[in-house]
């Protein structure tokens, strides 16, 4: 498999390459525009975030005399996607339009994330590096939030949650999975003293958006971090980042649930509930799960009812309901019949450039995304998972993201060749 450019092999394009790098990241797996969007100026949308970046970054593609000579697997297959996006708004009469342009957006957007990353490596090591920023700031901003309710999310919108963080994700289980990714799509760049106090650090953060989503993921991703002999972290460090990061998330909650309980009338009970779920989730059963089966049981309903050609773009989304089926595989599975099944692991498998991926973080990132398909539909809408998947696809062509002993074989095998 081709590996990305050296950092010294390009002399024009690696600053501008790594700057564009970092601002994508930046501004887009902080979600910065959409909060913007919401609640600050709602004049600028995250489509003028997009135009304001994409312009001079396809001035600076046009000039990479080897735009065509990096792995195109990847776009290609998302090229596929927007392909049968299209034949089946076509050949299903038609649809929603925006739900078709929300689509087409999204894959633009991840291509054009794709192609930045692997310009060189020292664009992809700046984007690495933007997102540890964006990671640390996002769980400082979650303690802001569950500390200063309403303040980041007013009080007149629906997404407005006394007792859960989401910063400026605005909503909780939003929050929790882009700190997922983030941790393990930066961890490699953080030196090994400080991955420990990293994962701790972030396993608060997730803590306070009480996602159980979220909380599951995190375990199941930092227990994958440390498998194999190339593990990233030891068994040992996972157990007590986990543990002193869940405590510490705890100890923060407790500190405002009393002034929320007096404040808002918050019972933290609910808190409680939502954590001890895993343990029982029949007997712990909230409005949240019950809107969510219903929702799954529906579209599931909607995919037998026409099981191989579906019921075109949207029919999940423009149903009477207050949202869709919470449920990606099911969502696509209704609108395209069983191929809508196969959609995300198709592309998260093109991602990482094949199963198992020789990068820990990209297996284990994958794997994350795919389990987050579960329990959302947005995940190829949301702009902070569409770059985390580009940067996945990115660092699995990444030769400096390689073990040290698999670099130590390419190199061997190149000169004896």
């Amino acid at each position: 498999m081709t590996a990305l450019s050296p950092p010294d092999a390009d002399s024009a394009l690696p600053r501008r390459a790594a700057l564009l790098s970092g601002l994508w990241v930046l501004a887009f797996s902080s979600n910065l525009p959409l909060y913007v969007g919401t609640f600050v100026f709602p004049p600028l949308q995250p489509l003028h975030w997009i135009i304001v970046l994409l312009v001079p970054t396809l001035l600076m593609l046009t000039g990479d005399e080897r735009l065509f000579e990096r792995p195109l697997v990847f776009p290609a297959v998302l090229a596929a996607y927007a392909c049968v996006c299209l034949a089946w708004y076509v050949g299903q009469g038609g649809g929603d339009l925006i739900v078709l342009r929300q689509r087409m957006l999204g894959l633009i957007f991840c291509s054009v994330c794709y192609l930045v990353f692997t310009t060189s490596e020292n664009a992809l090591l700046a984007a690495r590096k933007a997102l540890i920023v964006v990671t640390i700031g996002s769980v400082l901003l979650n303690f802001y939030d569950i500390s200063h309710p309403y303040v980041l999310i007013p009080s007149y919108s629906e997404f407005a949650s006394v007792g859960r963080a989401a910063g400026l994700f605005i909503n909780p289980n939003q929050a929790g999975t882009a700190l997922v990714l983030g941790l393990v799509l930066s961890i490699r760049l953080v030196p090994p003293r400080w991955r420990v106090a990293y994962v701790i650090f972030v396993a608060a953060g997730v803590t306070v958006t009480l996602s159980r989503s979220a909380m599951l993921s995190f375990a199941v991703a930092c227990f994958g971090l440390t498998i194999g002999t190339h593990g990233l972290l030891t068994r040992r460090q996972i157990l007590s980042a986990l543990g002193i990061g869940a405590t510490a998330a705890w100890a923060t909650w407790l500190v405002v649930a009393a002034e929320i309980e007096q404040r808002f009338n918050i019972d933290p009970a609910v808190a409680i509930d939502r954590v001890l779920w895993i343990l029982d989730p029949s007997g712990r059963s909230d409005f949240s799960q019950f809107e969510r089966l219903q929702l799954l049981q529906r579209g599931l309903d909607q995919f037998l009812a026409s099981p191989l050609w579906g019921n075109g773009v949207g029919s999940t989304e423009l149903w009477a309901e207050r949202t869709s089926t919470h449920n990606l595989y099911v969502m696509l599975a209704s609108d395209f019949g069983v191929l809508g099944l196969f959609v995300l692991p198709v592309i998260i498998v093109a991602a990482m450039g094949g199963v198992p991926s020789r990068v820990r973080e990209v297996t284990v990132g994958g794997l994350a995304i795919l389990i987050f398909g579960i329990f959302s539909h947005n995940i190829l809408g949301e702009f902070y998972v569409l770059i985390s998947i580009a940067l996945l696809a990115a660092i699995a062509r990444s030769r400096t993201s390689e073990p040290v002993e698999s670099r130590a074989s390419n190199q061997l095998c190149s000169v004896s060749t």
